[in-house]
């Protein structure tokens, strides 16, 4: 059986029979003329691919429909007449139906014995809501809820077809970085071109993508403002910072996600308090990584991070006092406020819309402690769990500039040599895992993995892995030629 039927076949043995409706979602307007570009729900492609916006697909035994709006005329004559409802048969392996009959099939077997999911499209929310004589509501419906356990436990352990989705756009991912880095290198000139500000080193890492019929699976982190957990902006002059901190990922055609994250020195070589915070984050990777197994619970793999980075702050005189009283007040949450990782999948965060039925195992609830708090994943490892590895070191403002904080932290936090510290602003390291049989694979591998590995790289002159476009080496290149003869600007 191909990879949509299997999938099928183990989500329906865990509902004893239960029918199953999902909504893809529809196109949702920018203004009356115009939509924004449309990405089913993550569900749906997972058991039958990426189907047409509107699409609504029901599962009852082996029986599969997908129902779809007919193409109109006037939509045919502005955007083409579409795929024929043969081709999408076979590609889907379902039925084909008008959407108009998808009212009459519920009501056969009763509106109140199908299941559903939540649905991020309002109007498609507003259609199943319609159907069902109620909102599809894990937390509220046993059925529900069942379904949505049932999912997690599909996609949690993911496929052969899974994996090479997984490889590809862990692939995808590590070139879209190398292009990154190359326009901010210290040869940058010479190979290719300049990056000035931040939405240059986008347009760089985006072309890698869209050359190769990909996206990217999250909004790109971009800046000079590391301490920024997740920065929203993008456009910030690379000449007003000391390090580019860039948190980007594909994904694939197929709609599976890559997440890396590095952080360059924009000199070409990392200044001492740099290089100490970059060091630490690094070595609670290697630490982590090397705690990756089946069985292994990650709030344990989360803690050990949590303990080389409080080990690394006291070696810089920022901590003081027993790592382990530092731990149990989070004197290091301060700099290290979010979760050592998530789940990788078909969206980034993978599954975060069923909440924490896919991130935490049963019996298991989120702490309201600050630094575990944040903290999306509290499972133990399996193999075919695919998940990232993602420490870090920040300076935060809101933070660290706090009274309360300062106040009753200041027997183990040395405020003046944090002071030392805050130009770095924040450091992160990020890489994909897929859990094996007795450890772990490495779903981004080839990037630098240490701090001379780093400055290495930014002082490269042909390492680039794929074409660059517009190189035009100068005609007298020679070793005797400076960067201001290449128009390179120091940073």
């Amino acid at each position: 059986m191909s990879c949509f039927s299997e999938r099928r076949r183990r989500l329906t043995s865990q509902l004893s029979g239960i029918p199953v409706i999902l909504a893809n979602g529809w196109e949702r307007l920018r203004n009356p003329s115009n939509t924004y570009n449309f990405r089913g729900e993550s569900h749906v492609i997972y058991l039958a691919g990426k189907l047409p916006a509107g699409a609504f697909i029901t599962l009852n035994g082996d029986d599969v429909r997908v129902y779809l709006e007919p193409v109109s005329v006037d939509d045919a004559v502005w955007s083409g007449p579409g795929e024929s409802w043969e081709v999408l048969a076979e590609r889907h392996e379902a039925s084909i139906r008008p959407l108009s009959e998808l009212g009459g099939y519920i009501g056969e077997l009763g509106r109140d014995q199908w299941a559903s999911l939540p649905v991020q499209d309002p109007k498609a929310q507003a259609y199943l809501t319609d159907l069902l004589g109620r909102s599809p509501n894990f937390k509220q419906y046993e059925r529900d809820r069942k379904l949505a356990e049932a999912m997690v436990e599909c996609r949690l352990i993911n496929d052969e077809f899974s994996i090479a989705e997984l490889r590809r756009a862990g692939k995808l991912s590590v070139e879209a970085h190398f292009a990154g880095v190359q326009v901010v290198s210290r040869h940058a000139a010479r190979v290719s071109r300049r990056a000035n500000d931040e939405r240059d080193v986008l347009t760089a890492m985006m072309e890698v993508l869209h050359w190769q019929g990909a996206e990217v699976s999250f909004a790109p982190i971009i800046t000079i403002a590391g301490e920024r957990l997740h920065q929203p902006h993008i456009g910030g002059s690379l000449n007003s910072g000391s390090l580019l901190l860039v948190d980007f990922g594909a994904e694939t055609e197929n709609g599976w996600a890559g997440d890396i994250t590095n952080t360059w020195p924009l000199c070409g070589e990392f200044k001492p308090e740099e290089r100490a915070v970059f060091d630490t984050v690094v070595a609670a990777y290697n630490a982590c990584v090397s705690m990756l197994k089946p069985g292994r619970r990650y709030l344990d793999v989360h803690m050990r991070a949590a303990e080389v980075l409080a080990e690394g702050l006291k070696d810089m005189g920022i901590l003081r006092g027993s790592t382990a009283e530092l731990l149990e007040r989070d004197a290091h949450a301060f700099f290290f406020p979010h979760g050592i990782g998530h789940l990788m999948g078909l969206d980034v965060h993978d599954m975060e819309d069923l909440g924490d039925i896919a991130g935490y195992q049963k019996g298991r609830v989120r702490s309201k402690r600050f630094g575990l708090n944040c903290l999306r994943l509290d499972r133990d490892l399996r193999a075919g769990m695919a998940l990232t590895v993602e420490p870090g070191i920040y300076f935060i403002p809101e933070l660290l500039d706090n009274p309360q904080i300062r106040a009753e932290y200041k027997d183990c936090i040395d405020w003046d040599r944090v002071e030392k510290y805050r130009g770095v602003r924040g450091i992160r390291f990020e890489r994909d895992h897929l859990i094996t049989a007795d450890g772990s694979e490495c779903l981004t591998p080839g990037l630098p993995a240490n701090a001379d590995e780093v400055e290495k790289l930014m002082d490269a002159y042909d390492w680039h892995p794929i074409p660059v476009l517009t190189c035009i080496p100068p005609a007298n290149d020679d070793e005797n030629m400076n960067d201001e003869d290449f128009g390179i600007i120091p940073v």
